[in-house]
């Protein structure tokens, strides 16, 4: 029977169930990028992963091979002189050739063309899956589980313990040295031309093992046991959380130059940090899929190839993004603040107010139901940890303990549409509104007269210097009241949507303007803009950690280093920087991170990184234009992958060329600019570029070359010109 108390118990059951969905607790989103088709992958199964000398990253796949320099895809299939679409495995070489193996046999890719390699006195192999350079350049080979070494143009069987070992997988040690697993066996080590058993693993199927430089002799496998740890004395099993259980295969392993193990999975991978386990998978930014290679390029940065999704690269956790998949309800987060409890708050436009501690995010309850549909504009957090919040749909309201709890209550309901929030000295709030300026006492709103338009932020610069940004500007309060001779003509007429003080510095974010640094003791105002670094003309937010300068932006986020704070001397830094928008009042920083809000979720950046200088990018060439007239006898060869002119010569009257060239970098970075010199014709070398191709409409007669080997021959004279890019 249906009773009252039955009723009841329902109802609490209801609200217990509310109250634990209310607080969500998820994993940031971490910076894995994202390659598929649509990016220019030839198919979405990337077997393997290598990387040659000038960085670019190559891909074998069931649709051919791929060459990556970070901005495009090269494909190269039979078309291009590939025996087979499906390749299985690659190298690099110490030479910086490309080897892979596929259902085919083995194919090398050098600057004279690409040339195949077939079995010596074998008909039936299935294909290679594995191929590696050990530091003698000997090309070693793993098909139908069997060793060949490539000699004398030939694939060779090499023999290691017995004709009817089955070997599982190939791998070289930290000094280059070759190592084999055998089924059933153990691991075994090429010693001056004889094989050493280094670890017994009889009892394991070992399918992909790496080696440690923390802890010389060590090497961990995984096999369809699970993952070990081993030395010559023991082998011992490193246990995955229970948690984890949904991964249940483990499919490859790898390290990276902090010693983190990387193991592939049937769902997803995990990283592993000591004893420390870290999952990745479509609820962090990663995905759910097979992963079938997993490689640790020169700079740190990992790459997986997986089963369906493609590729994917993660830098490392110096950046990570909070969104829907955190379980944000908005992800265009207008406001920030933070309390004396290190409790961050993110105001959304149009779904509430959350509260973010230890990973754990949480729906404020400001007014009831109407809670999740708040636009909230602004957040301040005042010196007696009140937090305020300003909205545009609902007011003014404050959260303060009220017998010995904490409550938000209202302060100005459904008036204003507030903007902006600040402190004074005095404790005195101000608030930059549609209808003007206010400051709150009593817990009343009390206009500053003659100053009634829209305002967009503000800035308390001292007990009785209050700066106010609106569509006409700044302007100046004083004693609360505006003070109608202070004039800031740069800034006359140019709508103000940040500000930010910096000793006798005045920050200022516009729309469409850039930043204006004002010297409020010299008068002087610098404009910074897209023409020297800015993302976009649009600053919305501005914040100082340290020695380094913030900005949210139109198009993303710029981060300066101030190298002269005496003269507000910026310094472009590199960061990653998806293109998104940012968002007004949406920044902060807290002792590690700088937390900037966008119109697709929380940027968070670490602000204590290690200070090693991101990595310069190597330069290749990849086209060399000419006219119809000049192609006719051309013959070309690939050169890191690009098909260039081989020993070009030209007619003397006939010097019209154009040399595309890259920057081989993956970090997103969109403001990669270039400088060349051709030496022998310049003196030194040019302004600085955003173009990749350089035009020579006339060039004189000599020799030119490039740091790969001559480049064109022009005329009979003996005159040695080289390009250089930088």
């Amino acid at each position: 029977m249906y009773t009252e108390s039955c009723k009841f118990s329902i109802k609490r059951l209801l609200i217990i169930f509310l109250l634990l969905w209310s607080t969500v607790s998820y994993a940031q989103r971490y910076n894995f990028q994202h390659y598929d088709l649509g990016s220019g992958l030839s198919q979405s199964q990337v077997l393997a992963i290598c990387q040659d000398k000038q960085k670019q990253i190559w891909l074998s796949n069931f649709g051919g091979i791929n060459s990556f320099d970070g901005k495009k895809f090269n494909s190269y299939t039979i078309e291009d002189g590939l025996v087979s679409n499906s390749n299985f495995t690659l190298t690099s070489d110490n030479n910086g050739n490309i080897w892979w193996g596929g259902d085919k046999g083995l194919t090398a890719f050098t600057n004279s063309g690409m040339h195949h390699y077939k079995f010596k006195n074998v008909v039936n192999v299935r294909g290679i899956t594995r191929v590696i350079c050990d530091r003698n350049n000997e090309l070693w080979a793993l098909a139908k589980f069997k060793l060949y070494k490539l000699s004398n143009g030939m694939l060779v069987e090499q023999l290691v313990v017995s004709k009817k070992e089955m070997l599982s997988n190939i791998e070289l040690d930290n000094n280059g040295n070759l190592h084999v697993a055998i089924y059933q066996s153990g691991i075994y080590k090429l010693d001056k031309a004889q094989w050493k058993l280094e670890i017994n693993t009889s009892e394991a199927y070992v399918k992909d093992f790496v080696f440690s430089d923390r802890a010389p002799g060590t090497i961990f496998f995984i096999s369809d046991l699970g993952l070990f740890q081993s030395d010559s004395a023991s082998i011992k099993k490193i246990a995955i959380p229970p948690s984890y259980s949904e991964a249940s295969e483990l499919t490859t392993i790898t390290i990276d130059h902090h010693q983190n193990l990387w193991i592939g999975t049937n769902k997803g991978a995990f990283m592993l940090n000591g004893h420390t386990f870290r999952y990745f998978n479509e609820n962090n930014g990663f995905c759910n899929n097979r992963i079938f290679s997993a490689y640790c390029d020169v700079d740190n940065r990992m790459w997986f190839g997986t089963d369906g999704a493609g590729l994917y690269s993660y830098d490392n956790d110096d950046f990570m993004i909070y969104d829907k998949s955190q379980g944000l309800n908005n992800e265009i987060v207008m406001s920030m603040a933070k309390d004396s409890n290190g409790q961050i708050y993110w105001g959304t436009n149009g779904g509430g107010l959350w509260s973010f501690v230890n990973n754990k995010l949480k729906q404020e309850v400001i007014y009831g139901k109407e809670s999740t549909k708040l636009r909230i504009n602004c957040l301040l957090n005042d010196r007696n940890d009140n937090l305020w919040v300003g909205t545009d749909n609902l007011g003014l309201w404050v959260k303060h303990r009220v017998s010995g709890k904490m409550s938000y209550s209202p302060v100005s309901v459904g008036k204003y549409l507030f903007f902006s929030l600040a402190e004074g000295p005095d404790n005195i709030i101000w608030a930059a509104t549609s209808n003007g300026c206010f400051y709150i006492e009593d817990r009343k709103l009390i206009p500053v007269e003659s100053l009634h338009h829209f305002c967009s932020s503000i800035l308390v610069k001292g007990p009785d210097s209050v700066f106010v940004g609106s569509v006409n500007g700044i302007e100046l309060i004083r004693n609360k009241k505006l003070d109608s001779d202070f004039k800031l003509s740069s800034l006359s007429g140019k709508n103000v949507l940040a500000l930010r003080a910096y000793g006798p510095y005045v920050l200022i974010g516009t729309n469409d303007h850039g930043l204006f640094v004002w010297n409020t003791k010299t008068n002087d105002v610098k404009n910074l803009n897209v023409k020297n670094g800015l993302q976009s003309n649009t600053v919305y937010s501005i914040d100082i950690v340290n020695d380094a300068l913030w900005l949210g932006t139109g198009k993303g986020i710029n981060k300066f280093k101030i190298v002269d704070p005496g003269r507000m001397g910026l310094k472009s830094e590199s960061i990653f920087n998806p293109i998104v928008e940012t968002n007004q009042n949406a920044i902060l920083h807290t002792d590690s991170n700088v937390w900037i809000g966008t119109t697709h979720g929380v940027y968070s950046y670490k602000t204590n990184r290690d200070g090693k200088a991101a990595p310069i990018p190597n330069t290749v060439i990849q086209s060399v234009w000419l006219s119809a007239k000049n192609k006719a006898d051309v013959k070309y060869s690939y050169q890191h992958g690009y098909n260039l002119p081989v020993n070009l010569t030209l007619p003397s009257d006939k010097g019209h060329m154009e040399i595309e060239f890259q920057a081989i970098d993956f970090s997103g970075a969109t403001d990669i600019q270039y400088q060349y010199q051709l030496e022998g014709l310049d003196k030194t070398y040019g302004k600085l570029i955003t173009g990749d191709y350089v035009d020579f409409p006339s060039l004189p007669p000599g020799n030119i070359h490039s740091k790969s080997g001559p480049l064109i021959a022009r005329g009979s004279t003996q005159n040695r010109q080289f390009l250089h890019l930088r």
